[in-house]
């Protein structure tokens, strides 16, 4: 009696699981590894066994066999059976099969009874693959999806268990999307270099997401990147694991079910190789080919030309190639941007997304990038090494690099003259400066002239571009971009300055008169309007007329409000609309009301650390919201100021004791020490309160100390430690302090005032000192006299 030979269907999903187990077995590298999976996949099956080893053989040994029809598998994936139309799953009707995969078959269905009602996609396990294994994965998957709320991810509808005639099958209902790949769209719409990159930010934000939630996409590619008719971004096929992600390569690869190399051009040298465990710089690598993609039309290495193995030794061994060998006309910070994306050493790629999106934003804002080509910093710290230098002299150092510039400048201007075709090489010397050298010295002590300098030689070089006819978008926004760094370091701004607010208002009006002109030519560009509101927002704080300060800073905060309500998955314009509330709840309290804008900004911080987690920018945030909001609150007299000084420590020195010790924390912090220590003055607790005065001190006295030219940073040590001579004040009106303790607490105020007198001249003439400068001045002197009057009444009393 013959043995019965096996059905044709039986044959085909043999195939399927073998080129499914195939795959998997390739991706692991050590042979001992290889060896124990394959055992455990196959179990007994020893034919099954023997598929699986030959497939693995040919694809490591024969060029080019993974993209032979051998393996191609359409007619298989398609030929087995799906569930027929009107078919009951839970309290789903089956509309039509949309497609199948290894481990599950995707239906489009409505709701039992309802056929008019929301179409969802229902994702069905298949009966072949209804093992523990695979069972505990696709519930991972769903637990996964669970997790994520994003309006760029495909939600989560449903979950439940399918009883069908072949045994118990899982299945979960997910958010129905009906798009094309990002590409295709890219491509059909014919999308400028902006508005392509305005998208992939939307990817960025949706995959960011998921980071926070824990969640690593590991199959990031533009069928799983689909936009809709309404423009709308949905990232797909979250949450699976690492075996699930496999499965899907037999099906959705490289648009034909069953091709296996897609997914390879997308996967990062670690994720190939399986050297080392995944983290969420895989998503980066990912993202990097997507937008090489996006911006050159192909890939920048594609498996399907060469062979398997030939394609991961260059992912292992080889930098990708440069996007501007084969697309020149992308820009040279674009091109950076990508190449540090898609590096083959993690270590050097972006640390996380919201990173990489943030120099996308930068750059589209014309604002200085985070990547370091020309490394001023790491340059002048290793000669600061080998010869110590003090402060002063490394700032020379600073200045004799921009001494160059001049040169540089008058080259670029040459080339314009001589040659249209060299703008780009011109606009490239604004963009090094601006992107470049600026966000460098930023970092270096003593550097505030120097990046004064180098923002002067910005805005003399794109001025003569733009008088020269360069009246590209992108040369106005450059110019934009020079002025408004020259006005942030200038004057009043907020930022680090060199005092000169009358310069910076000056930069700062030009930037906003050339944006509104700007605007007025592209009226539909959201990165011109958002670097309109950056510009405004600068105003606000350069002084000058207090009317006009108020209209711009109202202003700017009406169009990052309108971009956040257009765009709710940029994270940066929703940072930038709850940072202005939290300026206009300062202001409420000043004008002795309840700063309800505070509230509405710690409102809208805590909704993005639930969206996006606790990232440190948005802690950030919210420590200086609190900050805001208590000295609003203390204003007008409400006792819950204390509440937010002591949260607002919290947050922002777990922040410095996790490294995270930027100016913007410490400042921060230090205020939110001095409040808490003036709360302990004014109950008694004379420890408590000098021990916060200390602190406070300590913080802005060493910040001041690595740059004394710093304005902002003279400004804000001078206003800290005004909090610390209230302490000392409290103290000497505490009705249980001596006469003698009195005298002590008035003494150490003075002090403390001449400290901060001597603080803002910095050994100037007052006719030397900024606006804001000679007004603080002023309040310190009168303050000092008001002391003094105090203690010589109480020397008085006492004799």
């Amino acid at each position: 009696m013959s043995s019965a030979q096996p059905s044709n269907d039986q044959a085909r999903q043999k195939s399927v699981e073998a080129a499914r187990i195939a795959v998997e077995m390739l991706e692991l590298a050590a042979e001992s590894d290889r060896a124990a999976f394959v055992r455990r996949r196959c179990r007994a099956d020893a034919s099954l066994m023997a598929d699986v080893l030959s497939l693995v053989a040919l694809a490591e040994s024969e060029p080019g066999f993974m993209a032979r029809p051998l393996v191609r598998l359409p007619e298989i994936i398609g030929a087995v059976r799906g569930l027929a139309p009107g078919t009951r799953v839970g309290p789903y009707r089956v509309v039509s099969l949309l497609g199948s995969g290894g481990m599950a078959d995707v239906y489009e269905v409505h709701p039992d009874g309802e056929p008019q009602a929301e179409r969802v996609a229902l994702k069905l396990m298949r009966p072949d693959a209804a093992v523990s294994d695979a069972s505990d994965r696709f519930r991972r998957e769903v637990e996964t999806l669970s997790r994520l709320d994003h309006p760029g991810i495909a939600r989560l509808v449903d979950a439940g268990v399918f009883e069908s005639e072949e045994g118990a099958r899982l299945y979960c209902a997910m958010e129905l999307v009906r798009g094309i790949p990002i590409t295709e769209h890219a491509a059909e719409a014919a999308l400028d270099l902006r508005q392509r990159l305005g998208l992939f930010l939307r990817v960025c934000a949706a995959v960011a997401h998921a980071h926070c939630r824990g969640v690593i996409h590991r199959d990031i590619k533009p069928s799983n990147v689909l936009v809709t008719g309404e423009e709308r971004v949905k990232v797909l096929d979250f949450g699976v694991s690492k075996s699930v992600a496999l499965d899907s390569i037999v099906v959705t690869l490289t648009g034909s079910p069953g091709a296996l190399v897609g997914t390879l051009a997308y996967m990062s040298p670690e994720q190939a190789w399986a050297e080392e465990p995944i983290d969420v710089r895989c998503d980066v690598y990912a993202l990097g080919v997507l937008l090489f993609e996006l911006l050159a039309g192909h890939l920048p290495r594609d498996p399907a030309k060469q062979s398997i193995p030939e394609f991961f030794r260059q992912l292992r061994d080889e930098e990708a190639p440069p996007i501007r060998r084969v697309a020149p006309l992308v820009p040279e910070d674009v091109a950076s941007i990508l190449a540090k994306a898609m590096h083959r050493d993690r270590g050097r790629r972006y640390t996380g997304v919201d990173d990489l999106a943030a120099d996308i934003g930068r750059f589209l804002r014309a604002e200085p990038i985070d990547i370091r080509r020309l490394d001023l910093a790491y340059l002048f710290g290793r000669e600061a090494r080998r010869r110590p230098l003090a402060t002063g002299a490394v700032c020379a150092l600073a200045i004799a690099v921009v001494a160059g510039v001049p040169l540089v400048g008058w080259q670029a201007y040459r080339a314009i003259e001589a040659e249209r075709k060299r703008l780009e090489d011109a606009r490239a010397v604004v963009r090094e400066i601006v992107n470049t050298h600026m966000s460098e010295l930023h970092r270096l002590p003593g550097s505030t002239k120097a990046r004064r300098l180098w923002a002067e030689q910005a805005v003399a070089i794109i001025d003569r571009l733009v008088e020269g006819g360069a009246v590209d978008p992108e040369s106005r926004s450059l110019q934009i971009a020079a002025l408004t760094q020259l006005g942030r370091v200038s004057g009043g701004t907020g930022d680090a300055t060199d005092g000169d607010d009358v310069s910076a208002r000056a930069s700062l009006e030009r930037a906003i008169a050339l944006a509104e002109a700007l605007l007025v030519d592209f009226p539909d560009d959201d990165g011109f309007r958002q670097q309109l509101a950056q510009v405004l927002f600068l105003r606000a704080f350069a002084g000058g007329d207090q009317s006009r300060c108020d209209e711009t800073a109202e202003r700017a905060g009406s169009i990052w409000r309108e971009l956040a309500q257009r765009h709710p998955e940029q994270l940066g314009s929703r940072m930038s609309a709850a940072y202005t509330l939290v300026r206009s709840g300062l202001d409420q309290g000043t004008r002795g009301e309840h700063p309800t804008d505070s509230d509405r900004a710690l409102e809208e911080y805590t909704q993005l650390a639930r969206e996006y987690g606790n990232t440190p920018e948005i802690r950030l945030g919210i420590g200086m919201a609190r900050r805001w909001r208590a000295e609003a609150l203390q204003r007008v007299g409400e006792p819950a100021w204390e509440d937010d000084a002591r949260a607002g420590a919290e947050v922002l020195g777990s922040l410095l004791q996790e490294g995270v010790s930027n100016d913007s924390v410490v400042r921060h912090l230090a205020h939110c020490e001095g409040l808490i220590g003036l709360v302990e003055a004014r109950r008694g607790n004379i420890g408590e309160a000098l021990a916060r005065a200390a602190r406070s001190g300590s913080l802005v006295r060493n910040l001041l100390k690595s740059d004394p030219t710093n304005s902002l940073w003279r400004t804000d040590t001078a206003l800290v430690l005004s909090t610390a001579r209230d302490i000392r004040l409290a103290l000497a009106d505490w009705e249980g302090a001596s006469a003698e303790e009195r005298a002590v607490h008035l003494r150490e105020a003075i002090a403390i005032l001449d400290e901060m007198i001597g603080i803002v001249l910095q050994d100037r003439e007052t006719s030397a000192l900024s606006e804001s400068e000679k007004f603080l001045l002023s309040s310190f002197h009168r303050s000092k006299a008001e002391v003094q009057e105090h203690a010589d009444a109480l020397a008085g009393d006492r004799k």
